[in-house]
């Protein structure tokens, strides 16, 4: 397991959920109870989808994350309209080979 990637991305997890609070976005007020339920139903959503691969993995992500930012405190009507919004295109840029970046005709780019 990469721990310092792991701690990275709770770092990350924390940032974000700390803004969505100062924001007033989220309505959930203790931070540390936050991340472990974000944590734990990603940990949890990935043994599902891994242990089901029968299951409709989209359709399952869509449910854990309205789970997850009802609790959070966003109300259910903008939930719907987040989880049912074409996710934006993915930037690679910072990710450290997580992603090979291509050029248009599908040689690695440079």
């Amino acid at each position: 397991m990469d721990l310092l990637g792991a701690q990275k991305g709770l770092t990350r997890v924390r940032r974000d959920i700390e803004a969505g609070i100062e924001s007033g976005r989220f309505t959930m007020k203790d931070v540390d109870v936050a991340v472990e339920c974000a944590v734990g139903a990603a940990t949890f959503l990935s043994r599902l989808i891994h242990t089901e691969p029968d299951r409709d993995d989209a359709e399952t992500a869509d449910q854990t994350t309205e789970g997850l930012l009802r609790m959070l405190g966003v109300s259910a009507s903008e939930v719907r309209a987040i989880c049912r919004s074409p996710l934006p295109e993915l930037h690679t840029a910072g990710l450290r080979g997580a992603v090979d970046e291509v050029t248009a005709n599908g040689d690695p780019a440079r």
